[in-house]
């Protein structure tokens, strides 16, 4: 199983614009954030602990994706 709400299911952000999201802008700024993570997971499992999530490579492109997403949201 997979860390996030859509990493859990077969459901993409892209189906929830206009239930959860608002536009595709969104919902593309979201799935990277969620491409990401479950990546992550992957690599490291999800029941992992938090500090090796943290020091995976990858997760600075997390943090920037997560930036993206969060500017997307507010706007």
């Amino acid at each position: 199983m997979e860390d996030t709400f859509w990493g859990q299911s077969r459901r993409r952000p892209m189906d929830s614009v206009g239930t959860l999201l608002r536009s595709e802008h969104e919902a593309e700024c979201v799935d990277e954030v969620v491409t990401h993570v479950v990546q992550i997971s992957q690599r490291c499992g999800p029941e992992a602990p938090d500090v090796r999530w943290f020091e995976d490579p990858s997760w600075a492109y997390v943090r920037e994706a997560a930036g993206r997403a969060a500017a997307a949201l507010r706007a």
